[in-house]
């Protein structure tokens, strides 16, 4: 389970607007919901800086799993749209 305050407080200090669960569950040498990927949309300004690799031990530790982040670039072009409408919004800025 997700603290959502905590989610939220991460989001707004990382400059991350749009976080989202993806619907398919990786696969890998863990247990069934042990990992888990993340889409993540950051603003223009923080794009460039961020920090992936701790940004993802910092939402591992929220989320109580081992989290990968992925921008939606990141998906197969063909892939993209469907997949981000099948994901789990998590997170998004409110303007």
């Amino acid at each position: 389970m997700v603290e959502a305050s905590a989610l939220e407080q991460l989001c707004e200090s990382q400059g991350i607007v749009w976080l989202a669960w993806q619907a398919e569950p990786q696969r890998g040498w863990m247990p069934p919901g042990a990992e888990r990927t993340a889409i993540v949309r950051f603003d223009s300004d923080t794009a460039q800086s961020a920090e992936i690799h701790l940004l993802e031990q910092l939402v591992s530790d929220i989320a109580g799993c081992n989290v990968s982040l992925i921008t939606p670039e990141q998906i197969w072009e063909e892939r993209r749209q469907p997949e981000l409408e099948r994901s789990e919004v998590i997170y998004a800025q409110v303007d």
